[in-house]
């Protein structure tokens, strides 16, 4: 439990006794690969910090196929936070990429803690900002960059990812086919 502590002693401080109150307020899961942590349609109950290993999340077109929406690697949080927030049906699922322990807090626990420990009301708030600041970065990148341009910024954010995930996740996400990442990859190569 200790990554969770130290992220969170990034943004704010806690006493020893705020830290057992946070830890006794969520709970650490093993997550097998390819498994499903929220299918679209069921409400998100949850927020998870990736310990170690790749969650992602993606929503499935009415032909089955994939648009990778977010991927969260260790010390990051994933959850889809409209239905979190408002208790709607997700739009979209999270599923292991790999192999991963995450930190589980539900939304009662949450809101419990921002009770009992005030301060960890600004670390929702900046982790906020930090998520809106990203997701807006991402949506202009797809409206404005090149795929070259995208893969690039891709490799920058998630260096490792690149040798840990199949290239038709990466694909999806940077809103490509694999054939063209191949092609992009292969270019890039030859210029290095």
């Amino acid at each position: 439990m200790q990554p969770i502590i130290a992220h969170l002693k990034r943004y704010i401080p806690l006493s020893g006794e705020e830290e057992a109150i946070f830890l006794g307020a969520v709970r650490t899961r093993r997550i097998r690969k390819k498994q499903l942590l929220l299918p679209e349609g069921d409400v998100c109950r949850q927020q998870w910090y990736v310990q170690s290993g790749c969650l992602y999340g993606y929503d499935l077109n009415e032909k089955g196929g994939m648009h990778i929406i977010k991927f969260a690697v260790e010390d990051q949080w994933i959850g889809d936070m409209h239905s979190f927030l408002c208790e709607t049906p997700s739009l979209m699922n999270i599923e292991a990429a790999e192999a991963s322990v995450v930190i589980e807090i539900s939304k009662p626990s949450l809101d419990e803690l921002y009770t009992k420990i005030p301060q960890l009301e600004r670390f929702g708030r900046l982790n906020m900002e930090s998520a809106f600041i990203a997701m807006q970065n991402r949506m202009l990148a797809a409206i404005s960059q090149t795929a070259e341009e995208r893969y690039a910024a891709f490799a920058q954010q998630f260096p490792e990812l690149d040798q840990r995930l199949p290239q038709y996740m990466i694909a999806s996400y940077l809103g490509i086919t694999a054939e063209f990442l191949s092609k992009i990859r292969k270019k890039l190569s030859s210029i290095s």
